[in-house]
């Protein structure tokens, strides 16, 4: 169970890492939102001893990616360290 959990801790490397890179003030608070929740997620199942809901918390975390994309298709800005 520990295990699932960590593996979805280390998936908001991602989100974070996008909220990071996002020039628009707007689309790194919706970013580092979404990474919050994500973290509270993971640390409410390891309490509910929910395997399930890691695991799932795991995939949204690496998922992360296109909500980064939709992010800046909305807010109209690259990453900063975009070509």
């Amino acid at each position: 169970m520990i295990g699932v959990a960590g593996a979805a801790v280390m998936a908001l490397i991602t989100p974070v890492q996008e909220a990071a890179h996002t020039s628009a003030p707007r689309g790194r608070a919706v970013l580092y939102g979404w990474a919050v929740l994500l973290g509270l997620a993971a640390a409410l199942a390891v309490l509910l001893s929910s395997p399930s809901a890691a695991l799932l918390a795991a995939y949204a975390g690496l998922a992360g990616i296109w909500v980064a994309a939709g992010v800046r298709r909305l807010t109209g800005t690259r990453a900063t360290n975009a070509l």
